[in-house]
């Protein structure tokens, strides 16, 4: 039997046993492949690769401690991490001590590192107490090789030593060339070391690997490295340019400009122009020689805050040259490979022009001279120099050969000029980048300016004058910039009246900003932009002093409050999504808009007509007029951000820009404001066949938008109770707070109610006031359904509708339970925006007479006044009965067209006549006529032959009264003229070409929306006519804008005026007892004589109907068809001319 310990046996105690020890030993097993693996997972990171030994020192020290800590991160020990990084801190600040009090311990330390190596010690990270005193040892052997305490010393001391004293202003020629001492004294003490010779740095270029009396000069860098530049580059043209330099064509025709010398204005800069002519000497830009050049231009110092440059002014000479159009590189070209962009670098170039060498045959055109006027010596550019035109073009035309190798590399560079970006997604592809760019520079014989290139890879970087950051995905302008532009806008806010050049310098500050300013930053000074295009067109002084405008100071104030906030811009391009959608357009008659969600549905619509000058207006102020028309709509209906979006891509560049014309700016910035008030918006242009539905709403009016006198529906409450809801209305007409539209409204109940049916008869009584049209179809269903409500409607007896209203007994259907009749003088119909142009409405409803020409209205008017007077005075109704007397009366003692006037005047603003009332006035009136033919005097007749006579003396006498005279007459005669028509005739209005006239009459007869009527007729080029008409202009010398003026073209004639003149020319010319009208019948005849049709004369003279024409024609064979015997004998030769006596 097994023993037993306890109850449990052996054998089981020694099983459990091995099971354990085996799932520790398999736990102890998979902990130590878990730790492998991870250790595995963590890749050890190599430093990148650079020329400079300090800066790869750092790297390596850098990687390495990122390194350790990267593996205690995976391996969870992070405590003896961070001890071993303390030390390895501890340490290397130790020695960075000891290497700042003696730089020549760093070569070395490094001796005793490969000392350390060699017997097997550790080399890095342990620079213990022995190893401080091996230090010491080692460099006190080492003292011989640096006899001047090493590189670090020499440039101290040759700091420290005082450069050679500078002889006085221009006076002779060693006071230009540098004293080379300094570069010449005392070796550097490394002999002829490679090592060595690799950290020497060149006093002349800043670049490390020769001596300043080694360097080569600045134009000759390029050339020397002509090797490298043929393995990258196919174009010989640039291969030339490089290796031979630059040669200016210039056209032989061409005349040099006259030689300049030196302004006085620059003498000022003397000291700079000094120092810079002595270091141009010394990098061989600049040569000198006592040969007369072929052009000698003046110098020019330009500064930029406290940076000068010096420039030779060539702007006489770049009047010869035509730059090619090319397109330089920027921020903006950048933008889009920033988005993904982590880290950038930038360098940029020592002297970037003068890399580029001139072509000895050129070097005499770019010279300058220190005396004035020009003597020697003179100085001559072997460089390129700053102020040719085609400088740019040619410098970005050079290097675009190494911009294309970079970039087939797949390095994401920009190049604007001498200044250079590198980007990249990680820091590793921007280093190696950085590396590659740097190395090909240098075999390129490019000189870099070291202190202003960032080679190491970093989130944040300036270019440009822009500051970018790539960790917040921000653009921004740079501090300077920005203190620069807050220092103009503040002047600008100071002062009552800037200056010109204030504002040119507050403008250049928006411009460099135009990258992140976008539209706003153009947009938002556009009358400051005016100020000065005006001055400039004026040639005015920049220092001209002018009060600023209520426009400008908008946009000043504008600036102060949001510029720190529109002044930058984000990276990440988030495309906006939008709570509404505007839909906007414009026809030749109103506008429309619509406004849908984001579902498409339509929340909105609007139509609405123009002004009577709305068709004379551009297409963009109308289009414009929409935008703005529907934004003061949604104004307190709507809140959030809406799209607008426009057909015309001219009204879309103006409100996203603003326009330079003040009365489309204006009108851009009422939108921007009524957007303000709503949310953001944004401007989109849109083909015309997407905006469709705003289209027609500009076209399709609603001319039944008439309303009802807020008395009559008071009054209808009081008989029938309280009115719920109001079936056909809109936001403007409407008479309770529910109401149903023919539009979509907001506040709306509904669009179009008979689609609402049952839920508009469970609000209550209803308020009907239907377009007569409709009213049919409600009675219908009210009918059907029992409904009530209260009904409006014009008793227009000779309208569909009316039969809807009463049976065949005339009398109101049995279903109108009571009624109020309104007489047509009690003027209960308001009109609307739309029925104020509605002809049918205007004669039934309440503006019966703005469907009238003015004159006509005018009398209509005050015949009806005159007619309710005698009314009045007499005690009789106002009806017809009162009319038929009040005619019977006037016959006595006036005229049959008199009473004529009366009857239309009283038809005007009534209902018609009945039956026997019309028989009554139309026998009255022919009755009149009748005695009038017996009395009737003899009509003058004005004939072409007798305005040729008043041509033919205006000619003849020179006179400035005969020549407006005879102008007078031509036109009346060939256009119809009434006196009042003539006397608003404009220059403006009177247009010649290809031998014809065309004469705008703006209020004429047949004329009810007020658009004026456009008259024609030919005339011959040259002729009497045409002489009159500029013989006429040139005498008033535009003084007054109507063609029918004073003599000293002061004040324009009065229609009285020219009735009187007109009555005078005739009877001057032997037609007494003629008027002025004699020229308008005389010119109806001739046209019928001529064979022309009466619609013809009647749509140029402007008559409304063709009964009132009638009365002027008289009757001649041409008319009827027959033609003249001595027509046929003149080869029935036709007289389809207007007029024949201007030849």
């Amino acid at each position: 039997m097994a023993d037993v310990l306890g109850g449990v046996s052996n054998e089981v105690l020694e099983k459990f046993g091995e099971t354990i020890l085996g799932k520790v030993a398999d736990l102890i097993r998979d902990v130590g492949v878990d730790r492998k693996k991870k250790e595995k997972d963590v890749e050890e990171e190599k430093p990148p690769k650079v020329n400079s030994k300090g800066i790869q020192k750092n790297l390596d020290f850098n990687v390495k401690l990122r390194n350790i800590l990267t593996k205690a991160v995976a391996l969870g020990e992070l405590d003896e991490a961070v001890k071993e990084v303390l030390e390895l801190l501890k340490t290397r600040n130790g020695e960075l001590m000891l290497l700042d009090a003696d730089p020549s311990l760093l070569q070395t330390k490094e001796k005793l590192d490969a000392l350390k190596a060699i017997t097997g010690g550790t080399s890095e990270g342990s620079t213990n107490q022995s190893d401080m005193t091996s230090l010491l040892l080692l460099s006190n052997m080492s003292g011989g090789s640096n006899r001047n305490g090493g590189l670090h010393m020499e440039s101290k001391r040759r700091r420290l030593e005082p450069y050679p004293g500078r002889q006085q202003w221009f006076r002779s020629e060693s006071a230009f060339r540098g004293h080379g001492s300094a570069r010449q004294n005392g070796g550097q003490g490394y002999g002829n070391s490679r090592d060595v010779k690799r950290s020497v740095k060149c006093f002349k270029c800043s670049q490390f690997g020769h001596y300043a009396t080694d360097c080569m000069s600045f134009p000759e860098r390029l050339s020397e490295a002509i090797e490298f530049w043929g393995n990258i580059c196919s174009s010989e043209w640039v291969l030339s340019v490089i290796e031979d330099g630059y040669i200016i064509q210039l056209d032989s025709r061409v005349t040099l400009p006259e030689p300049q010398g030196l302004r006085p204005s620059v003498l000022r800069h003397k000291d700079f122009l000094f120092a810079e002519i002595e270091r141009l000497e010394e990098e061989g830009v600049l040569e000198r020689s006592d040969r007369l050049p072929r052009a000698v231009s003046p110098l020019h110092v330009v500064e930029q805050g406290k940076k000068k440059r010096m420039i030779l002014d060539l702007s006489e000479l770049n009047k010869s040259l035509v730059p090619p159009r090319f397109k330089l590189e920027n921020m903006k070209t950048a933008w889009p490979f920033l988005e993904n962009a982590n880290f950038a670098a930038t360098f940029d170039f020592k002297s970037g022009y003068h890399h580029i060498k001139i072509h000895r045959d050129s070097r005499d055109l770019l010279s300058f001279s220190l005396s004035n006027p020009p003597a020697a010596p003179y100085f001559f550019f072997k460089g390129l120099p700053f102020g040719l035109a085609t400088a740019p073009w040619l410098f970005t035309k050079i290097f675009k050969v190494l911009v294309r190798k970079w970039r087939a590399e797949g390095i994401k560079m920009f190049l604007y000029l001498d200044d250079g970006l590198i980007v990249g997604e990680t820091e590793y592809e921007v280093a190696r980048a950085s590396r590659r760019v740097r190395g090909d520079l240098a075999e390129a014989g490019v000189c870099v300016a070291e202190e202003k290139s960032f080679w190491v890879p970093d989130a944040k970087f300036t270019w440009l004058g822009y500051e970018c950051d790539l960790v917040a995905r921000e653009v921004r302008g740079t501090e300077k910039r920005m203190a620069t532009w807050q220092s103009v806008l503040d002047e600008l806010r100071r002062s009552v009246a800037p200056s010109v050049l204030d504002r040119m310098k507050f403008l250049g500050c928006l411009a460099s900003f135009e990258l992140v300013a976008g539209d706003v930053g153009v947009g938002r000074a556009r009358w400051l932009m005016q100020t000065v295009g005006e001055s400039q067109k004026k040639m005015e002084s920049k220092n001209t002093r002018k009060e600023k405008s209520p426009g400008e100071i908008r946009e000043i104030e504008f600036w102060k409050v949001h510029g720190e906030e529109l002044l930058k811009r984000s990276l990440l391009e988030i495309e906006p999504c939008f709570d509404f959608l505007l839909f906007t357009d414009a026809s030749a008659r109103g506008v429309g808009g619509l406004l849908k969600d984001k579902k498409g549905c339509v929340l909105w619509k609007m139509s609405e007509i123009g002004d009577s000058n709305f068709e004379e207006q551009s297409s963009a102020w109308r289009e414009l007029t929409a935008v703005d028309v529907a934004s003061a709509r949604l104004i307190g209906q709507v809140r959030g951000s809406i799209q607008v979006l426009v057909d015309s891509q001219a009204a879309v560049s103006v409100l996203r820009r603003g326009s330079m014309k003040p009365e489309l700016h204006a009108l851009a910035e009422r939108v921007w404001k009524n957007f303000e008030s709503i949310g953001g918006c944004s401007f989109l242009w849109i083909p015309r066949e997407q905006n469709v539905e705003a289209d027609e709403a500009s076209r399709n009016f609603d001319f039944d938008d008439w309303g009802i006198a807020d008395r009559v529906f008071k009054q209808a409450q009081r008989l029938w109770g309280e009115i719920k809801v109001d079936w056909f209305a809109d936001a403007q007409n409407k008479k309770t707070e529910r109401f149903f539209s023919r539009y979509p409204e907001f506040g709306s109940s509904g669009v179009n109610v008979f689609e609402h049916i049952p839920r508009a008869e469970r609000m209550g009584l209803a308020w009907w006031v239907p377009p007569p049209v409709m009213i049919p179809q409600l009675l219908k269903i009210a009918k059907s359904r029992g409904l009530k409500g209260v009904l409006v409607a014009p008793l227009w007896k000779s309208h569909p509708s009316y039969q809807a209203l009463v049976d065949s007994s005339g009398r109101f259907v049995r279903y109108v339970r009571d009624y109020i009749i309104y007489e047509k003088n009690d003027n209960i119909f308001i009109p609307g925006e739309g029925s104020k142009y509605c002809e049918a409405t205007d004669s039934k409803f309440s503006v019966p007479f703005d469907s009238k020409a003015m004159s006509t209205a005018k009398a209509y008017k005050e015949e009806n006044e005159k007619r309710n007077l005698w009314i009045a005075q007499r005690n009789l109704p106002v009806d017809e009965s009162s009319l038929l007397l009040y005619l019977v009366d006037k016959a006595k003692r006036i005229g049959s067209s008199a009473l004529t006037r009366i009857s239309a005047a009283y038809q005007t603003a009534n209902e018609s006549l009945s039956t026997i009332g019309s028989s009554f006035v139309s026998d009255l009136i022919r009755s009149k006529r009748r005695e009038e033919i017996q009395s009737r005097k003899k009509m003058v007749e004005v004939t072409v032959e007798d305005v040729s006579k008043i041509v033919e003396l205006a000619m003849k006498e020179d006179s400035p009264a005969k020549d407006r005279d005879a102008l007078l007459a031509v036109l009346s005669f060939n256009v119809m003229l009434r006196a009042s028509e003539a006397a608003e005739i404009k220059w403006s209005g009177v247009k010649q070409k290809d031998g014809m006239m065309e004469v705008f009459v703006e209020k004429a007869k047949n004329d009810q929306l007020g658009l004026g009527r456009h008259s024609y007729f030919n005339y011959e080029p040259g002729s009497d006519t045409d002489i009159l008409m500029c013989r006429w202009r040139l005498r008033t010398k535009g003084k007054c804008p109507y063609v029918f003026s004073n003599l000293d073209g002061s004040v324009k004639l009065s229609a009285q005026s020219i009735s009187a003149l007109s009555t005078k020319m005739l009877r001057a010319i032997g037609k007494p007892g003629a008027t002025h009208h004699c020229f308008r019948r005389g010119g109806a005849n001739h046209m019928r004589a001529s064979g022309h049709s009466m619609e013809e004369i009647q749509t140029r003279g402007r008559w409304r109907s063709l009964v009132g024409l009638q009365r002027y024609i008289k009757d001649v064979p041409r008319a009827q068809g027959c033609s003249h015997p001595q027509e046929m004998l003149e080869d029935q030769v036709e007289d389809d001319e207007e007029f024949e006596y201007n030849k």
